[in-house]
């Protein structure tokens, strides 16, 4: 120990190196788990794990489109939803959000026709009987159920209502 005037002076080297170590010391311990090559190798590999996984959803995730069109009074929605089984669900709905009873007189045909990229065509067809009442509010629907192996990889998608000469909704899909 030193002394000039009244003023000590205290110095230890042991002390001061030790201190030294805690004071950073500290901060290594929060990445001491990084630290170590094994763990950092394992940190590594479920990253990459991750990745490939969103990617492969990515690649393989299953349809799901919602498409919906309002005219006179009418809404016509479209669902396409892959599901759990290797299906895929076809949904064509008119919901009648008008004031009057929608009243079907005849017949009216709902076509839904699929596309391949490869020129392979699937046409897909159902009718809303004659004689159907939608009230205010109410819907009909029509649902085509497929299985994976039935559709092409992707195509486009027309759906007909009617007899229109243009398809109602058209959209491309990936099954």
């Amino acid at each position: 120990m030193e002394e000039k005037e009244g003023i000590k002076f205290y110095y230890n080297r042991n002390e001061r190196l030790r201190k030294l170590r805690e004071a950073t010391g500290g901060k290594r311990r929060r990445f001491r788990f990084l630290a170590k090559g094994r763990t950092r190798g394992l940190l590594i590999i479920l990253v990459d794990l991750l990745l490939i996984s969103g990617v492969m959803y990515m690649l393989n995730k299953p349809a799901n489109i919602y498409m919906q069109k309002t005219e006179d009074g009418v809404i016509y929605e479209l669902n396409v939803t892959g599901i759990k089984g290797k299906r895929i669900l076809i949904g064509f709905s008119v919901k009648n959000q008008g004031q009057d009873n929608l009243v079907f007189s005849e017949s009216v045909p709902v076509v839904v026709k699929i596309e391949g990229r490869n020129g392979e065509v699937l046409v897909l067809q159902d009718i809303i009987e004659e004689n159907t009442v939608l009230f205010p509010d109410e819907s009909t629907s029509i649902v085509f159920l497929l299985g994976h192996d039935e559709l092409p990889g992707s195509g486009l998608v027309d759906v007909y209502y009617e007899s229109s000469s243009g398809p109602i909704f058209s959209r491309s899909v990936r099954f």
